[in-house]
This record gives structure tokens, sequence and C-alpha cells, in this order.
């Protein structure tokens, strides 16, 4: 007789902790660039860096987020290795809705990140209309914030 046991949620969670469940795009049609290679924080400690996803041709591609696109992870630089710093509209709560956008061809969508601490950051975007299944990432270049 064979048993069939059933993976644990926390199995699960710990798997796709390792890559968040999602892979870099090998799509060449986005591009993710900031206005500045470096930031000054404020006297309140803040540096806000903005940014901009450009689709430079083909179809139209989704960025889904919540309550607004894009999802995104800003990532800094520790060690040789590069950690979430914080996530942005990944997660609903109950009072709002995901929201898709489809960006066409030569269009772009600017945002902006914040970042509290000194050192190396890039952001990754999600592509796709299902928050819960992204169809892969996008990379930002990096920058520093002082």
């Amino acid at each position: 007789m064979r048993v069939v046991r059933p993976l644990s949620f926390l199995t699960v969670l710990m798997c796709l902790a390792c890559t968040d469940g999602v892979t870099e795009s090998p799509s060449p049609n986005l591009q993710v660039a900031s206005d500045s290679a470096s930031y000054a924080r404020s006297e309140a400690g803040e540096a806000v860096a903005r940014l901009t996803v450009h689709h430079n041709g083909g179809r139209a591609v989704a960025l889904t987020g919540c309550p607004r696109p894009p999802a995104l992870y800003l990532e800094r630089a520790n060690a040789g290795r590069w950690e979430e710093a914080y996530s942005e509209s990944i997660i609903c709560i109950a009072i709002y809705s995901p929201s898709t956008i489809a960006l066409s061809a030569a269009s772009s969508l600017t945002f902006d990140v914040t970042a509290t601490q000194p050192g190396r950051y890039r952001v990754r975007v999600l592509i796709g209309a299902d928050l819960a299944a992204p169809e892969g990432t996008v990379l930002s270049n990096e920058f520093v914030v002082q």
C-alpha cells in the first residue's frame, strides 16, 4: 500500500521563502531604472528614490498591486547578498482590492520608494495579474543611499 503524505504548510512556506516563488523575468521588454545613482537622506532620515518601469516593446504586461501597482520589494545589499528591506503593494488588507494595469509598449509607470538606512539598494517589481502567483520579476539598477 502506498502512503501519500500531504506537504505541511510550514514546508511550503519554507520552500517559497527560498525564492519568493518567482524568478527573474527573462523578458527584455521591461526595464526598471532609478532617476539617480545616489540619494541623500533628509534630516528625517529618509531618502526617496524615484523609479520608472518602462516597456520597450511587445505585448502588454500586467502589473498588479494593492491598493495600486506595482507590487515590489526594496532590497538592500548586506554582506554580499540581497535582503528584503521592505515590500510594498504585495498584500491586501480587507479594506483594499488589488488593482491591475496593462503596461503597453512604449509606456511607463513611475513610482517612489523610501529607504531609511544607508547602503546599496535595488527594486524587484513583480510581473503579472495575480499577486499570489506572479509570472516573474524584473530588477532595477542598483542605487546608493547615503
